[in-house]
């Protein structure tokens, strides 16, 4: 109890079976006036442009089963609030890539959803044509926002 002044998380409690009890038990860790911080993405917010905003739903849905809150970017305001921080502070950043740097993400999102048998390997190349026609034409656009939060313990 109360033994640390900072807690820093970052991409991993999209991950978690349960975000609240993650972050109670960092709360209770945390000594009064202790700062925690959490970046999380948000996939609801993504952009990958060819894809229209229905496939790129698609995509992180099929994906879905690998993460147990895939939109806990938006949700981590009011959590850190229910456990009881206070002085809660919301930013969030995104990493815009229009040369494929970020291609590795969608592989991965591709990866799980095969792993999953949520979406065929035929419907996976199609995509994946798509997006690399995209990065040689130059018309590529993908948009990864992470919600970065912060929260202090009372005192």
């Amino acid at each position: 109890d109360a033994s640390a002044d900072r807690v820093y998380a970052k991409n991993v409690l999209e991950y978690v079976p349960d975000a609240a009890a993650v972050l109670a038990e960092l709360h209770r860790v945390l000594r009064p006036g202790g700062r925690m911080v959490a970046s999380d993405s948000d996939f609801g917010f993504v952009v990958i442009e060819p894809l229209t905003p229905s496939e790129v739903t698609e995509l992180f849905t099929a994906a879905g089963p690998a993460f147990k809150e895939p939109h806990i970017g938006r949700k981590l305001r009011a959590a850190y609030r229910r456990v009881g921080f206070d002085n809660v502070d919301v930013k969030v950043t995104a990493a815009t890539d229009t040369s494929g740097f970020m291609r590795g993400v969608i592989e991965n999102m591709l990866g799980y959803g095969r792993q999953f048998g949520r979406i065929t390997e035929a419907r996976a190349d199609e995509l994946r044509h798509r997006i690399d026609t995209a990065i040689e034409a130059g018309d590529y656009l993908m948009v990864l926002p992470q919600w970065w939060v912060t929260g202090v313990k009372p005192a």
